[in-house]
C-alpha cells in the first residue's frame, strides 16, 4: 500500500506537518511527500491514500494574492498551490484526508483543510 502527502507551504509549517504525517504512516505503508506545485495530476494517482494540506489564508485555501502577501512578509514564493492543483484536477476516486495550519481563535471561520476536503469530495474522492 502507498500514500501521497501533498502540501503547500510558504513558511514551512505545513511541510513539517506533511513530513510528520508521512513518518506516522511509514510503518504501515510507503509514503511520499510532495509540494502541490510539483505533484502529479490527481487523475494520474494510483495511491491507496491521498493526504492534502495547506496553510489557512483569508479563511480558506491560499490564492495568488495571499501567497504574494506571505512572500512580501518573508515567506517563500510559491508558484501555485493546493487550490490550483485541485482546480486543474479531473474526477478521481481516492481515499483522502486533509489537514491545515491556522491560528486558533474561536471567532475565525474557515479552514484550508475543510475547503480542500470539499473540493476533493466534488471530484469523487472519499474520506
Amino acid at each position: 500500500m502507498n500514500a501521497l502527502v501533498v502540501y503547500e507551504s510558504a513558511w514551512g509549517n505545513p511541510r513539517l506537518v506533511a513530513e510528520a504525517i508521512s513518518d506516522g504512516l511509514s510503518p504501515h505503508l510507503t509514503a511520499e511527500v510532495v509540494a502541490a506545485h510539483e505533484a502529479p495530476p490527481l487523475a494520474e494517482l494510483t495511491v491507496d491514500l491521498l493526504v492534502v494540506g495547506a496553510p489557512t489564508h483569508a479563511f480558506g485555501l491560499p490564492r495568488d494574492g495571499t501567497r504574494e502577501d506571505a512572500h512580501a512578509r518573508g515567506g517563500e514564493l510559491i508558484p501555485s498551490g493546493v487550490r490550483e492543483w485541485l482546480d486543474a484536477a479531473g474526477p478521481a476516486s481516492l481515499a483522502v484526508a486533509t489537514f491545515d495550519t491556522h491560528v486558533r481563535h474561536p471567532d475565525l471561520p474557515g479552514h484550508a483543510g475543510k475547503k480542500a476536503a470539499k473540493k476533493l469530495r466534488k471530484l469523487g474522492c472519499h474520506p
